[in-house]
């Protein structure tokens, strides 16, 4: 079965909490992107303004809920540089899973352990130019592996890099049971193909929140396995 995943690349609070409650009612689960401004460009919340970093510190210290807690769960892409130092917080905010990037730290097994004790789902995230012999050394940990559809990350409308079908073709011969997500170039177009070599999860952000009919989207992207 085909999960579609809303992605979130949210400048404030207040539109990650907008765009959750544009798709609440169609999908359980959302995909937060997190950015630094450091391992991609441009930082994002809660990492951009004072007030909204206040905002996050009170969710984390059970001051406040996160956004639509009770009624739709979301997982954090982490891309930020050394995850291990803010792995915690978004455990604290209620996170379903935390996606670690392969090249954002050294301290992956660390991370991994530490995610696993917390029962928090564990996902790699491995860019078109990251080998896929990564995922020999952290099977053992992780939930699923995430593959980015272009190097160039944290960007919205960015297309997807025609040398991605065939790594997911090549994991999905490695690891004929494993979850595969896409991140990255997901559209009405790409989606058949990147279902048709492997992959699971399709997380998309410009093809659901840019369309006129959010459900029709969703719902087509789901089928893309048809």
């Amino acid at each position: 079965m085909i999960e579609v995943i809303p992605a979130i690349i949210p400048d404030t609070f207040q539109l990650l909490r907008s765009e959750m409650m544009k798709v609440n009612e169609y999908v359980s689960l959302v995909q937060i992107d997190v950015i630094d401004g450091q391992f991609a460009p441009e930082a994002t919340w809660p990492y951009n303004d004072d007030i909204d970093t206040r905002i996050f510190s009170e969710i984390i210290d059970q001051k406040r809920g996160f956004p639509l807690w009770d009624k739709l769960q979301f997982e954090v892409d982490l891309m930020v540089r050394n995850p291990e130092d803010m792995i915690d917080d978004w455990v604290m905010a209620g996170a379903s899973a935390v996606i670690i990037h392969a090249s954002s730290t050294d301290n992956h097994e660390e991370i991994f352990s530490r995610l696993a004790e917390q029962g928090t789902g564990i996902g790699l995230a491995l860019k078109p130019s990251d080998s896929n012999n990564i995922i020999d050394r952290f099977i053992k940990y992780i939930d699923f592996v995430q593959v980015m559809g272009n190097d160039e990350i944290g960007y919205h409308g960015v297309e997807l890099d025609p040398a991605v079908y065939k790594k997911i073709a090549d994991i999905r011969a490695s690891y004929p049971e494993l979850l595969i997500a896409v991140d990255i170039g997901v559209t009405f177009k790409t989606a058949p193909e990147l279902v048709k070599v492997g992959a699971t999860r399709l997380v998309s952000g410009s093809a659901i929140f840019e369309s006129e009919n959010i459900e029709a989207a969703i719902q087509t992207l789901s089928k893309s396995s048809n």
